[in-house]
């Protein structure tokens, strides 16, 4: 945080937020990171990449557990056609 602190980091937030809450959100999110790496930097010697690569399945762990819930996932029709890789355009005929 010294770091963060010396540049005015914070100060930057602030300025450069809309609402003070923006700005406090944003810090507060800064400050987590800064813990987590912190405490990665402890528990382990694998340096950036070793951190970068844990979050990036944490991340997919808790997409993971997103999906396990019980629900419907709606995609609009434009985002369907990607899916298919349909590259001829499409027509939905009888939709109000």
């Amino acid at each position: 945080m010294a770091l963060l602190q010396e540049i005015r980091y914070p100060e930057e937030l602030r300025r450069s937020c809309k609402t003070p809450e923006e700005a406090l959100n944003r810090e507060e999110n800064v400050r987590e990171l800064v813990r987590t790496l912190a405490d990665y930097q402890r528990r382990s010697t694998e340096g950036l990449s070793g951190f970068l690569a844990e979050v990036a399945l944490d991340r997919e762990h808790e997409e993971e557990t997103d999906t396990d819930k019980d629900g419907v996932t709606l995609i609009t029709f434009h985002a369907a056609k990607g899916l298919m890789g349909m590259s001829q355009p499409s027509f939905l005929i009888g939709i109000a």
